[in-house]
């Protein structure tokens, strides 16, 4: 099995486009602080985020 084809069948993807200058920027950060890489800490902010968003979900 491929890496290509590996990736396929087990990870889905998300396309993100960023201002010119943001991924610069966010590796300048990252460079501070113990993420494994970019794709760790845009799914750690995500998941940090969906969390709060239960959280603070409005009562129905």
């Amino acid at each position: 099995m491929s890496t290509y084809d590996y990736q396929k069948d087990k990870y889905d993807s998300i396309r993100l486009l960023l201002k010119k200058g943001k991924k610069q920027e966010i590796s300048e950060h990252l460079m501070n602080y113990p993420y494994k890489s970019m794709n760790n800490f845009i799914e750690t902010a995500i998941d940090n985020q969906m969390n709060r968003d239960k959280r603070n979900r409005p009562q129905d």
